[in-house]
């Protein structure tokens, strides 16, 4: 079988017409036209070992994704276990398992080519303040240092600097994680405590985060904040026009960001967007999503374009759909293209060929997690 496109949009496709032939659907996808009744799906990305959600996948520096943690099901089935993702072969292989089950944890890819992994919560749902370090050489996990304080719907950020900003905490505490001496020390509180929300490195080295559930109240919060590595201090940068969480959060190639979607606990999920300048700290309202989706995942394309698949609607059930963003023009496109399986707080991960994994999630109402992974191809 012929590899699917990543992106099936006419600025996306080019050269001559490729046939792809997909026995099950009988359908013909033409020079990024859907010649039939029934869309594009995307590839199989093979069968994970454990099906699951709210889990982390990173990419590795040879090419590789490691996907950790996360959950069974909705009732105490955090897990320990680990997997890894080869596009050579299309195939997914368990690797050492985690000492500490945990699930909304989060995880970033070290200077040195290991995967730290920090926070989230355990079997009891009590928030972990522990870390620890994955080697892709002998594919175990070894504890590092213990956090300050726990974090759990938390982000993690790779600094500039070599240093790795936790935020995500009751308390508002940020704690910045040195792989050199594998200590964890605390830098300046946020403003606006948060967890939920979504943290970007932007372009100059700053780090946004926008959006989230206030800590202290509840309630959503509106204030979007920058944190400087140069003075361990965060610094308000303007309101979200919608309030939000859960949203995708995208840096852009011209170094704006993208928000969009989310979860306003207001009847419906969003489908507005909005972009944020650096440059001004203004933010701006641009081109609505087709469907309103929350826990969905967005990557940025070769092409400048933003790629935005699966996630929750308003009838509980995974979408299936993808919308395609196009930064110039400012507005949504419905791909033709379809994931093979509804789901929501799944990963997705752009491949070193720029191709996109899209792994595990939930899809509530339609049974058991999706154990296959949807991939897109780019074109050769």
């Amino acid at each position: 079988m012929e590899k699917l496109p990543l992106c099936p949009s006419p600025s996306f496709w080019f050269g001559i017409a490729r046939r792809i032939t997909q026995a099950a659907a009988g359908l013909l996808c033409l020079a990024g036209m859907v010649v039939a009744t029934q869309p594009c799906s995307a590839e199989s990305g093979g069968k994970m070992v454990t099906a699951r959600f709210s889990h982390t996948a990173t990419l590795l520096a040879d090419g590789r994704v490691l996907v950790a943690g996360g959950r069974r099901t909705a009732l105490k089935s955090t897990l320990k276990a680990s997997e890894l993702y080869d596009p050579a072969t299309n195939t997914w292989t368990a690797t050492g398992d985690l000492h500490q089950e945990r699930d909304i944890h989060t995880a970033c890819l070290l200077p040195d080519g290991r995967v730290l992994a920090a926070g989230g919560v355990d079997f009891h749902s009590s928030w972990l303040d522990s870390a620890e370090i994955y080697d892709p050489a002998s594919g175990h996990w070894t504890y590092t240092g213990r956090m300050n304080v726990p974090h759990s719907f938390c982000e993690m950020v790779l600094l500039s600097n070599g240093l790795v900003l936790m935020t995500g905490s009751v308390e508002g505490t940020s704690e910045l994680y040195n792989p050199a001496t594998r200590t964890w020390t605390v830098t300046g509180s946020m403003n606006h405590p948060r967890y939920d929300g979504r943290a970007t490195s932007l372009a100059d080295g700053k780090v946004l985060v926008a959006g989230g559930w206030a800590t202290g109240g509840p309630g959503f919060i509106a204030r979007a904040e920058l944190y400087d590595p140069a003075t361990g201090s965060w610094k308000d940068t303007g309101n979200l026009i919608t309030l939000r969480r859960l949203q995708i959060q995208t840096l852009l190639a011209d170094g704006r960001v993208l928000i969009a979607g989310g979860d306003p606990y207001a009847g419906g999920y969003l489908s507005s967007a909005e972009i944020y300048d650096p440059s001004t700290r203004i933010w701006t309202e641009t081109g609505q999503l087709n469907n309103g989706r929350t826990a969905a995942t967005a990557n940025l394309l070769p092409d400048g374009k933003v790629i935005v698949a699966g996630g929750l609607d308003v009838s509980f059930v995974g979408l299936t759909s993808v919308e395609e963003y196009d930064p110039v023009q400012g507005t949504w496109e419905v791909s033709p293209l379809t994931l093979l399986h509804g789901r929501f707080t799944h990963t997705a991960t752009t491949l070193l060929d720029g191709s996109v994994i899209l792994a595990g999630g939930d899809d509530l109402l339609r049974g058991p997690l999706p154990q296959e992974a949807d991939l897109f191809v780019r074109p050769e």
